[in-house]
């Protein structure tokens, strides 16, 4: 991660520099050769900064443990961002299939949210791997509506 925002900081920096350099060779007139050689060079160094594309980083961010997500939506919940909650919890069941206590926290949040279709959709899932479902909430999500 400190790799991608190191690289990031290098782009924002070229970026800027390659801006102020363009601007400048439409100014001038006699160091037009000049200019558009460092325009040149900072536009070549911009390239090969960019060498890393996006799935890299989806790559550095789903090696984040499945434990992080999970307390990071958990940290989200408590400050009622409940969308955010949901993409967490989202994540660390992605990142791991089997993490229950992500599981009961997003059918919970989906429960609270009144979606209570999508949240049986999680129970059954859940149960298909063997996961254990906190025993209130289930019967909670399966009777409320009638089914």
């Amino acid at each position: 991660q400190k790799k991608f925002e190191k690289q990031l900081d290098k782009k924002v920096e070229l970026t800027e520099q390659l801006e102020d350099w363009s601007a400048a060779l439409q100014q001038t007139t006699c160091m037009k050769g000049v200019y558009q050689g460092i325009v040149l060079d900072k536009q070549g160094k911009l390239d090969a900064e960019s060498k890393y594309s996006e799935s890299d980083l989806a790559k550095a961010q789903a090696r984040v443990p499945a434990e992080y997500a999970y307390f990071h939506g958990n940290c989200l919940f408590r400050l009622k961002k409940y969308a955010e909650a949901e993409d967490e919890y989202k994540a660390a069941i992605q990142i791991d299939p089997r993490h229950a206590n992500a599981c009961n926290n997003l059918i919970s949040l989906l429960y609270l949210q009144k979606r209570l279709a999508e949240a049986r959709t999680l129970i059954s899932r859940a149960e298909a791997n063997h996961l254990a479902i906190v025993p209130g909430l289930k019967s909670a999500v399966l009777s409320n509506g009638g089914k």
